[in-house]
């Protein structure tokens, strides 16, 4: 019986209203993609990779639990093999970087692309101003510098916002040039009666 009343229902949907009911559901997958595809990092949890670790400092404005300074450790064999990588640490190459912010006291991290026991020439240099964080990625050891912003980091979520906020606007001047529509064609009308009103009480 249910499924009849179901049935019933949908056959006497017209047209425009399974239009209606798609730009709904499509309106709900736009607004569902950006919240599934953007990157999250948790506090206290382990990160590695350049975009995990930059994404840690811009969320929690420190490094992930497996940095530790050299205070701790110079062996670099030991560090590794704990899983732990340097990070933490002043950066005593301010010069170099002055091209890319006007920010002093910065600090460094290691970055490993493979743990075989080398420290490596991929590092973060990042900013310990928490009002203005900035973050660099140099691949040789400081010679070049590109900077990570918190936008391409979070790339493809923001993509799926910017189409989200483009068909709802789409949508409302659709919505809102049909009640235009309306309203033209109600005092066209009502206009078209007054003439005969008019027209009617002449005679």
């Amino acid at each position: 019986m249910y499924k009849l009343q179901i049935r019933s229902k949908l056959q006497n949907l017209t047209k425009r209203d399974f239009i209606k009911i798609g730009a709904v559901v499509l309106a709900l997958v736009l607004f569902i993609l950006p919240i599934a595809t953007k990157n999250r990092v948790q506090i206290h949890k382990n990160y590695y990779t350049k975009q995990d670790v930059a994404l840690y400092i811009f969320s929690y404005n420190q490094l992930p639990k497996n940095f530790v300074t050299k205070d701790y450790s110079e062996n670099i064999q030991e560090i590794i093999s704990k899983g732990y990588n340097f990070g933490g640490d002043i950066f005593r190459y301010e010069g170099i970087i002055t091209q890319h912010t006007k920010q002093t006291n910065l600090k460094e991290a290691d970055i490993y692309s493979n743990r075989n026991g080398e420290r490596g020439a991929e590092r973060l240099v990042f900013t310990t101003n928490t009002k203005k964080v900035e973050i660099f990625y140099t691949n040789d050891h400081y010679e070049t510098f590109s900077k990570i912003t918190l936008w391409r980091l979070q790339a493809v979520s923001n993509v799926f916002w910017i189409i989200f906020w483009v068909y709802i606007i789409v949508v409302i001047f659709l919505w809102v040039n049909n009640i235009k529509k309306v309203f033209r064609k109600i005092f066209s009308e009502t206009r078209q009666r007054q003439t005969e009103f008019e027209i009617g009480g002449e005679e």
